[in-house]
């Protein structure tokens, strides 16, 4: 029956792909059903660069520019975002990026790469079993969960087989257009979304089969056969650069302004290698989960786990027939293990030496992947002969159980021993058993992973030693004993249990859609320290919509390192401007060399002696009443208004970077380089309106034949493909393609529907104003908070607004504080408040509603909201808990130092609490669990009047504590909020809570002065509430 059944069941390779596509969601579950968050670089690095391209894309923008990093830079030059890979193209234009769509292409990918090892193994010979065992094992293997934070690795496993496959069957089989497309395909996947290092090394292995399949042909004087693979090939070539000539032209002048690009140092190319310590995740993944100290090398590096069994059946494969395609792809595989040691083995730096391209990339460790496909294959190949002839084959695989049997009971004494030195953390009777497991060591990690893996390997060799059901014991060994030790190491380099998926998915649509005017601030306020929201802390402008110098990135412009590395001072000096700012201040940089000056001011101009020599001549001078105002932003066209009484140099804090353009009143003006990064010109005298353009027609003429190439390929492969079902594939082909094409089409007028959503709603919300306000104008007070004033201020002018407004463009902390004091200063019985497309910061609606209890929504959508507040409560009552502490007498739940109470400062009664060098805490709150336990929604506002001295660092605080353990720390820097020093300022730090706590989680609210300075906070309020203002 069990015969039977594997039978019918593994002669289906539909029904293989769907079991492999389940494999892979069951085994990384806690990504795959949103249990638990993607982390570190997939939040950082992937979901930034692919949401911005995305952004441009469904906004009707060529994806050419990132503004908002870096201090701007061309994000399609840059390889790290795959801005032309198809999958950022689709998804990009039409539903857009989020960290729930990295989850569904996290698990996509696995399967991917699970479904092309199980279609090569066959390649090679093996049955649809043994073949289905090698592509699970490569889903589950250590690659794939060590490093799940690196998307790029992951595509560049899910391509690369299909490319070998391909490659392996262009070569081996005569004819082959079809062969010529998919690998045509599957190669430009490879190099436009996966990692380049990858990309490089598999082209000089695919040059090694190339010249292997050319020396087989000759040495057996087939000329035919040799003629045909050097057409072939060239054919492939030929197609492949035609889709990839997008990506071509868009490097042609990066190399120019990256320094990368002409190569790394020795040093920099050995970091974060896979050590010789990292051996022992062969064995015990487990035990590499943590500990880099002890490793020598970054824990994602240290995984090279195929399966205790696969690894059994691959040095058993090593004693059979394979062919010699596989034979190279061996060889190839180990020198690249060997080079993935870096500095401990000399064959890294031999590659680095002699060896094209090879200096470009860092990280040693990456390259240890190459190894896995052949030997999985191999281990396949090795099951396939076990099961056809179990006698011969155990005489080689037995001995490889018992040697790695003897290396397990090694590493468990071992191990053991070293435990006894420092005693074992299940002893501890005082915390949790979760805890318990976090505060494992790596050699009770080698334990308890060691006592699993003997027990499997006992049961295994017995079990197969009676060579009874081997069908079914052998696949069910793999996988079982792979998914343990997926499980086990997911939670460490995967995903946190810290965040939750939906919760920063909420986060996410809070933010501005579009490309609003950026505010009109400083960019040095635009950091990204300021930006961050857990658990994104790197590149969050993007999602802010600010422009930033900040990048987590290694794609850095010259001027930009520059900047960075030699004139920090400088590069801080000339971010306290605003995005585009006027400037008398030049000198020529030759005379006066940056880098020898110790102080600059913001204005200052250093620019090539030739540029300096034409500039000097205009008589440049600043006058108070010269402005410029910015009235239009998109990644590729800024436009501002301004007007100066004499000639000045007008400078936009955007990198310089071949294709910009400045346009003064519709003219092409000169421009050149300042302060080795930035654009500036010659602004003339008078009122102007000024166009910063960017633009690269031949990027975008080399895009559209790139993608038609592509459909052409796509199309001429599924015509191949219907061919064998249908007699005519044209009467199937057509209506699909139209199908196609209305989708597409209606995706791109939803799209611009949504694009011209915010300018009919500034209209509406501007109506509104004067029918609400229209009866009792003097009494009525009216907040805008929008993304471009310019386009309320001509409405506005159109309409005439009766009532006097104010306008706040940006939402950060300062402005909060100065709402708060401007509505409490001049307070009216009733408040209209607007708010377009612009992150609305929860402590507005929570401010509004402390001056103004009554409230009526008019108007809510999801980028904008208008709302009528009056001074009589309305409605429902939102407060769930509410306390105070005015430190005049002691309150339910505080607790605190009755030492630091004082009388020298203080904003009511006669006490404040005083922080300095010696009490680095104030009063902490403490809530009681039962006024939270359960709900999955609220908001914990907190507020407190505090007075800062200079050179204060302070935070206020609200943490939520679970067993004794953290789970959610928030923090806003009072610093930035009360930008005040020596008055009392009134503070509001509010955070929603999208997750259910459990009964034994505990609130916290608190301030932390993070420095020596003194401070004084009073009047410190909490309250939770409901979101539904």
């Amino acid at each position: 029956m069990i015969k039977s059944f594997f039978r019918n069941f593994f002669e289906s390779e539909l029904k293989i792909n769907i079991l492999l596509l389940l494999i892979s969601i069951f085994a990384y579950w806690e990504i795959s059903i949103l249990q638990y968050s993607v982390q570190y670089d997939m939040l950082d690095v992937i979901l930034p660069w692919r949401f911005h391209v995305g952004e441009c894309l469904r906004h009707f923008y060529f994806p050419y520019w990132n503004p908002y990093q870096s201090a701007g830079y061309p994000i399609h030059a840059d390889l790290q975002c795959p801005t032309w890979y198809p999958e950022t193209i689709l998804i990009g234009s039409t539903v857009g990026y989020s960290n729930i769509t990295l989850h569904i292409l996290f698990i996509l990918y696995i399967f991917i790469s699970g479904s092309g090892m199980y279609r090569l193994t066959r390649h090679f010979g093996a049955d649809n079993l043994p073949a289905f065992i090698a592509g699970a094992a490569t889903m589950l293997s250590g690659v794939f969960v060590s490093n799940a934070q690196h998307l790029f690795l992951i595509v560049s496993m899910a391509w690369m087989p299909w490319v070998i496959l391909y490659y392996l069957r262009l070569s081996e089989k005569p004819g082959g257009i079809k062969n010529i497309l998919f690998l045509s395909l599957f190669t430009f996947l490879l190099i436009s979304g996966g990692y380049q290092a990858i990309s490089i090394v598999m082209g000089y292995l695919l040059f090694i089969l190339f010249f292997y399949y050319c020396i087989r042909a000759l040495v057996k004087r087939n000329y035919h056969d040799f003629l045909r693979i050097i057409k072939v090939n060239l054919a492939w070539l030929l197609t492949t650069g035609i889709l990839c000539l997008v990506i071509i032209v868009s490097l042609r002048d990066v190399f120019h302004y990256v320094d990368r690009l002409s190569g790394l140092t020795l040093g920099q190319v050995m970091e974060n290698p896979f050590t010789p310590r990292s051996l022992i995740s062969l064995f015990l993944p487990y035990g590499v989960a943590k500990g880099p100290a002890f490793f020598g090398t970054d824990i994602s590096m240290a995984n090279l786990y195929m399966g205790i069994f696969m690894l059994g059946f691959f040095i058993a494969g090593l004693f059979i027939r394979i062919k010699a395609g596989l034979k190279i792809l061996l060889i190839f595989g180990f020198i690249f293990l060997l080079a993935s040691f870096g500095p401990y083995l000399p064959v890294r730096e031999v590659l680095y030496k002699y060896f094209p391209l090879m200096d470009l990339f860092r990280i040693p460790g990456f390259l240890r992947v190459v190894i896995i496909i052949p030997a999985i294959i191999t281990g396949g190949l090795a099951i396939h002969a076990f099961l056809k002839d179990p006698g011969k084959i155990w005489r080689r695989f037995a001995p490889p159980l018992v040697i790695m049997g003897i290396i397990l009971m090694f590493l468990l004494g071992w191990s053991f021993l070293k435990i006894s030195d420092h005693g074992l953390t299940f002893n501890d009777h005082d915390i949790s058993l979760q805890d318990k497991i976090k505060a494992l060591s790596i050699y009770e990690h080698i334990l308890i992973h060691s006592i699993i893996q003997i027990f499997l390997l006992v049961s295994f060799y017995f079990l197969v030693r009676r060579k009874k059901k081997l069908k079914l014991i052998i696949p069910a060994f793999i996988i079982i004993e792979m998914f343990i030790s997926v499980q086990m190491n997911i939670m460490y380099t995967g995903c946190s249990k810290d965040f939750y998926p939906l919760a920063i998915r909420a986060e996410l649509k809070e933010r501005p859609r579009g490309f609003p005017v950026t505010p009109p601030s400083e960019i040095l306020s635009n950091t990204d320290g300021a930006a961050a929201f857990e658990p994104l802390w790197r590149n969050v402008n993007i999602f802010n919509k600010s422009v930033s110098f900040d990048a987590f990135t290694s794609f850095k412009l010259k001027g930009y390192k520059y900047l960075e590395d030699q004139v920090p001072s400088l590069k801080n000096a000339i971010l306290r401007n605003r995005l585009v700012y006027l400037s008398d201040r030049i000198y020529n940089e030759n005379d006066h060399p940056p880098d020898s000056i110790r102080s600059f001011h913001a204005l200052d101009l250093f620019i090539s002696e030739k540029d300096y020599f034409k500039v000097s001549k205009e008589n440049l001078h600043s006058n108070p009443g010269d402005t410029v105002y910015l009235t239009e932003f998109s990644p590729h066209e800024i436009r501002t208004i301004t007007r100066t009484a004499q000639p000045q140099i007008l400078t936009l804090l955007q990198s310089n970077y071949k294709g910009w353009e400045v346009l003064v009143d519709g003219k092409t003006v000169p421009h050149f380089t300042s302060n080795q990064l930035f654009i500036s010109f010659l602004l003339p005298v008078g009122h102007h309106e000024v166009k910063f353009i960017y633009k690269d027609n031949i990027v975008k003429a080399a895009f559209i034949i790139s993608y038609l190439a592509l459909l052409v390929v796509i199309l001429l492969l599924v015509m191949d493909y219907l061919k064998e079902y249908f007699s005519s594939p044209f009467k199937i082909l057509l209506p699909g393609v139209l199908i196609f094409l209305i989708l597409f089409a209606t995706v791109l007028l939803l799209n611009n529907m949504r694009q011209k959503q915010s300018d009919r709603i500034y209209h509406k919300y501007v109506t509104s104003v004067n029918e609400i306000a229209e009866k009792n104008p003097s009494s009525t007070g009216l907040i805008f908070m929008v993304d471009n004033q310019a386009e309320l201020e001509k409405i506005s002018e159109k309409q005439d607004i009766k009532i006097d407004y104010k306008v706040y463009t940006q939402c950060l902390p300062a402005m909060i504080t100065r709402l708060g004091h401007d509505l409490s200063s001049n307070q009216k019985d009733k408040l209209l408040f607007a708010h377009i497309n612009i992150r609305l910061w929860p402590e507005i609606p929570y401010l509004l509603n402390e001056l103004y209890p009554g409230t009526e929504i008019i108007d809510r959508t999801r980028i904008s909201s208008f709302i009528h507040y009056t001074s009589e409560a309305t409605g429902k009552e939102k407060s769930l808990f509410l306390t105070y502490h005015d430190f005049e007498s002691g309150a339910e739940g505080w607790s605190g130092d009755n030492n630091f109470l004082d009388t020298a400062q203080f904003y009511s009664g006669r006490y404040s609490n005083r922080l300095d060098s010696v009490n680095s805490f104030s009063y902490t709150f403490r809530l009681p669990r039962s006024e939270i336990t359960g709900r999955k929604k609220f908001i914990i506002n907190t507020s407190a009047k505090v007075m800062l001295t200079e050179n204060v660092n302070t935070f206020l605080v609200i943490q939520i504590i679970r067993n004794d353990k953290t789970i959610g720390y928030y923090t806003r820097n009072i610093g930035e909020t009360a930008s005040e020093r020596n008055v009392w300022n009134k503070v509001y730090f509010s955070k929603p809570i999208r997750y259910k706590l459990k009964p034994e989680d505990q609130l916290v609210v608190y301030v932390w002065n993070n420095s020596k300075g003194i401070m004084w906070v009073d009047d410190f309020l909490v309250e939770i509430t409901l979101p539904d203002y």
